[in-house]
C-alpha cells in the first residue's frame, strides 16, 4: 500500500484484514505482529508498504481487504488511517481444496517491505 505522511509516527503499524461478504475477519496481518521494525516515518514522506503471502484456500466468492495504519504497539496504539474495503478480491477456484475454506496464513510465509 502507498500514503503520504502527514504527521511523524515513531513506530508505525501497518497491516491490512480480509473480510468475507459477512464482514467477518477471516485473516490478516500487521507489522508489529510480524516482528518487522518499520522505522520512523516522517511528516512529508511517501512510503510504500508490501505485504507478500500465498493467499490461503477460501471459498468461492468475494472478500473485502481493509487497510490500517497506526502509530505505537499492538497493545497500546493511535490509529492513524483505516480504509475499510480497500480492495475486493474474487476468488474463483476450481481446486477441490477451495471447498474446504481453510482461512489461515502461516506467519513464516509472509513476507514485508518498505520503500
Amino acid at each position: 500500500m502507498r500514503m503520504e505522511v502527514f504527521e511523524d509516527l515513531n513506530s508505525p503499524i501497518v497491516g491490512f484484514v480480509v473480510c468475507d461478504a459477512k464482514g467477518i475477519h477471516l485473516l490478516g496481518i500487521n507489522s508489529y505482529a510480524h516482528g518487522v521494525d518499520l522505522g520512523g516515518f516522517r511528516r512529508g514522506e511517501r512510503k510504500t508498504v508490501e505485504f507478500e503471502f500465498d493467499f490461503p484456500f477460501m471459498h468461492v466468492g468475494d472478500y473485502a481487504i481493509s487497510v490500517a495504519i497506526a502509530d505505537g504497539t499492538q497493545d497500546s496504539n493511535v490509529q492513524h488511517h483505516w480504509v475499510h474495503d480497500a480492495y475486493i478480491v474474487r476468488v474463483a477456484s476450481i481446486d477441490v481444496a477451495a471447498s474446504i475454506g481453510a482461512y489461515f496464513v502461516l506467519k513464516e510465509d509472509v513476507g514485508i517491505r518498505v520503500g
